[in-house]
């Protein structure tokens, strides 16, 4: 193989990968790049390879193959050109197959011993079939969520709440790596922590980012009534089912009943109405 198809090919992917938006039609979430979201998943690898490597000694090549397969596992999203958002995987119209197909005819670029050994990688990866491919899921996730939280508005909404905690819970096992469970753990306490936050501690802080959203239709009055409401939802009694989760804040109806509020006048005028019936009451 010339050296010159390396480079053409590392050069190929990169600039795709610098170029392809993730979250792109999501209106929760200022997306990064997928060259910034491996960028980032291999940071958190390295700050974790001495953990893995003691939890799993007789994986030969551990790291190796974890850095490797974190580099390539978007590959199908790069080569396609289009980025399906973890809210919307279901509507991903590209099996599992066509994907795996795709990123092995680009890798025949390369010789047959580093295509087949970064294709085998790469299959492991989407079957979960193997130890560096399962851990590397876990930390795509991770990094992923990790950009939400990050951007705490989108934590507003209980739907995007209960998503992300449920998005890394359900690969906990996978690996049965004692480190990425910690960090499991640690992202989702982290949600509940800044939600919490939010209601008491940061509220108009919380108010004020809401209203910044583009298009928010509420009044300060409104934004507070709501906001409030929505961070007081227990996480706990959020079922996702088949809700569509990127809802925009104002669009939790079919959410949460009796949502949202609206307040057409303004307030100390509505209080003054409240008193006024209670004094018909009385009499």
């Amino acid at each position: 193989m010339k050296p010159s198809t390396i480079l053409e090919l590392v050069s190929k992917n990169q600039f795709l990968a610098e170029r392809l938006e993730r979250y792109k039609d999501n209106p929760y979430v200022k997306g990064d790049t997928t060259a910034e979201h491996i960028s980032r998943g291999i940071r958190l690898i390295s700050y974790i390879a001495k953990d893995l490597e003691e939890e799993f000694p007789k994986e030969e090549n551990l790291i190796q193959d974890l850095y490797a397969t974190f580099s390539i596992h978007d590959d199908d999203e790069i080569l396609h050109g289009s980025d399906v958002d973890a809210y919307n995987k279901g509507n991903d119209k590209i099996t599992t197959a066509q994907k795996i197909s795709l990123v092995s005819k680009s890798l025949s670029n390369l010789d047959s011993e580093a295509s087949l050994y970064l294709e085998k990688l790469y299959t492991g990866y989407k079957n979960r079939s193997t130890k560096s491919g399962q851990i590397a899921v876990q930390i795509d996730r991770l990094v992923g969520n990790q950009l939400v939280i990050e951007q705490r508005v989108r934590l507003i909404s209980p739907l995007i709440a209960k998503f992300c905690i449920e998005y890394v819970e359900k690969e906990k096992a996978i690996s049965g790596s004692v480190i990425m469970d910690h960090l499991i753990n640690e992202q989702i306490a982290s949600i509940i922590k800044i939600r919490e936050e939010m209601l008491n501690k940061k509220f108009q802080d919380a108010v004020n980012l809401t209203l910044k959203l583009l298009a928010c239709p509420w009044s300060r009055v409104e934004a507070e009534a709501n906001v409030q409401m929505l961070l007081e939802k227990d996480l706990a009694e959020v079922s996702l089912g088949d809700l569509r989760v990127n809802r925009l804040l104002w669009e939790m109806d079919e959410a949460i009943p009796y949502f949202p509020l609206k307040l057409d006048i303004p307030l100390r005028h509505l209080i003054v109405q409240i008193q006024f019936l209670l004094l018909v009451v009385s009499f």
